[in-house]
Parts: structure tokens; C-alpha cells; sequence
């Protein structure tokens, strides 16, 4: 059983290079407006710039975010700024592999100073089957059918 996370601050609907100018800080992803989502055919309705926790993934979502908060706070008024002309969330993702419940305890203290900066905080749990509980497939999608 394994759950892995991470955690994004996204910056949306502004010029990215603006916002790295404004950030003094280079994102880990950034996406033009209309650019494709990887190997897709969908594209980014609106600019993004974002910057991921370095943590591995195997460190919880409260650990991703302390990691992530002298980065914040620093730069707390351009955030501020840049939230009343784009969109500023922070973003966490979780997966939980063979049912395993994520630690999702908060500090109060730690939610008091993410609620100060006025962003939006939004957690997405996936909760995927375990390598043991995936059926095998019955053979090769592309193999001949018996004859």
C-alpha cells in the first residue's frame, strides 16, 4: 500500500514570464494559452505558471506545505497582487494506492498563516487499486481473435 502527494502553487491567466519576473523565481512548468497538455490533443484554456514542492512524493501534504511556505510568505504582497488579476491556488494532489487513508491533519497555526495569504488551497484524492487487486487482462488488445 502506498499514497504519494505533492503540492503546486498555480498561478493562472497571467503571463507566465511576467510572473516569473514578478515571483524571482523560475516555475517548474509553465504553459502558454492554447499549448497542448502533454501527448494530448487538449490544450491550456488560460497561461499557467507553477512551482512544485520538492519533497519526495512520499511525504505528506502538511510537510509539502511547510516545505513550501518560506517561499510564500517571502513573496506573501506578490501573490496578493497577482490573485487580483489571475488566478492563485495552491494545489495538492494524493494518491492512495490499495485503500490506504492519507494523513491530512493540519496545524491550526499552519492553516491560519495559508488563510492569511488569500489564496485558495484545494486537495485532489485519488483512490487507485493496489498492484494485488488489479485483474489481469486476458491477453494482448491486439492480438487476433481465435479461430
Amino acid at each position: 500500500m502506498t499514497i504519494e502527494c505533492s503540492i503546486d502553487l498555480r498561478i493562472w491567466g497571467l503571463d507566465p514570464e511576467r510572473v516569473t519576473a514578478l515571483m524571482g523565481l523560475q516555475p517548474t512548468k509553465a504553459a502558454r494559452a492554447t499549448d497542448r497538455i502533454g501527448r494530448s490533443k487538449l490544450t491550456y484554456k488560460e497561461d499557467l505558471w507553477a512551482f512544485a514542492s520538492s519533497l519526495p512524493f512520499d511525504k505528506t501534504v502538511r510537510e509539502h506545505l511547510e516545505s513550501l511556505w518560506p517561499l510564500l510568505s517571502s513573496r506573501a504582497d506578490v501573490l496578493a497582487d497577482l490573485s487580483q488579476v489571475g488566478g492563485v491556488e495552491l494545489s495538492a494532489w494524493v494518491r492512495s494506492y490499495g485503500g490506504d487513508m492519507p494523513d491530512l491533519w493540519f496545524p491550526g497555526d499552519l492553516m491560519r498563516r495559508i488563510g492569511q495569504l488569500g489564496i485558495e488551497f484545494e486537495i485532489d484524492i485519488s483512490v487507485l487499486p493496489g498492484p494485488d487487486e488489479v485483474e489481469p487482462a486476458e491477453g494482448p488488445v491486439d492480438s487476433p481473435p481465435d479461430r
